[in-house]
């Protein structure tokens, strides 16, 4: 594995040697981080600003924090994407921090396949401020399910670091 660190959105985290880091990936994608390779991608996007900004779920004080985080993962998704296993609260171990997590499907034109989508909500807390992420991992359905592949995507996100 190798590290990847981005000091201006405050993440470190280690990506499989044979990813690939997408260039400008920002302005062609709407994502901060994006590594791909043959049948996968991995984005983060941080949401911390928009979130604050722009979300009335998080005022909401008659809702627990696991309910206001699945809300929040569930307005992410698109039309075109299916949900396959609902959220799994925590289902990875990352240092100070909660999560949400869901699993989609939708078809890929371009690969003319089905994808598998597992996206989280990450919410890391400090003692000075709470930051949000999206983290996404996009892989061809028949390869989601192999053991390796369930053990690479736990290697990258539990790596994850606020620096």
């Amino acid at each position: 594995m190798r590290r990847y660190v981005d000091p201006q959105l405050g993440i470190a985290f280690e990506y499989p040697p044979e990813w690939v880091l997408v260039e400008n990936c920002k302005i062609r994608f709407g994502v901060d981080v994006l590594f791909s390779n043959k049948s996968s991608n991995f984005g983060i996007i941080k949401i911390s600003e928009q979130l604050r900004e722009n979300c009335p779920i998080l005022n909401y004080k008659n809702l627990d924090m696991y309910a206001q985080l699945t809300l929040i993962l569930k307005s992410s998704i698109q039309k075109n994407e299916i949900i396959v296993e609902d959220v799994r609260f925590n289902k990875y171990k990352i240092k100070d921090s909660n999560s949400v997590t869901i699993l989609l499907t939708r078809w890929d034109k371009r690969a003319g396949a089905n994808m598998v989508i597992e996206r989280t909500l990450l919410v890391h807390n400090s003692n000075y401020k709470t930051e949000y992420f999206t983290v996404a991992f996009e892989i061809l359905s028949e390869d989601y399910a192999s053991l390796s592949c369930q053990n690479q995507i736990r290697k990258i996100v539990e790596s994850f670091m606020i620096i």
